[in-house]
């Protein structure tokens, strides 16, 4: 599956590498101070961002959205729901 995914965040990017380091990722983390993509997402809005996953498909609309503190946690949940999201958009 031809895909791309990032981790994103309302910190400065100074921040990321020592949360990557902790936190074992090897993914890029980019940077949403004004939380746009968040509000796009429906991950949050002006004020705050939620934890959780989105799928976008190669034109930004959002395919689903899911709010979860543990999503890292939760890896094979939330692959599978990844996974769903995109079957049902194929």
């Amino acid at each position: 599956m031809d895909l791309d995914y990032y981790a994103i965040s309302a910190d400065p990017p100074a921040n990321h590498e020592e949360f990557k380091e902790a936190a074992g990722i090897d993914y890029t983390i980019l940077s949403d101070p004004d939380l746009t993509i968040m509000s796009h997402t429906d991950m949050g809005d002006e004020e705050q961002a939620l934890r959780g996953f989105s799928v976008l498909d190669e034109n930004g609309e959002v395919l689903t959205s899911h709010e979860n503190n543990h999503f890292a946690e939760q890896m094979e949940d939330t692959a599978a729901r990844i996974q769903d999201a995109l079957n049902e958009n194929e």
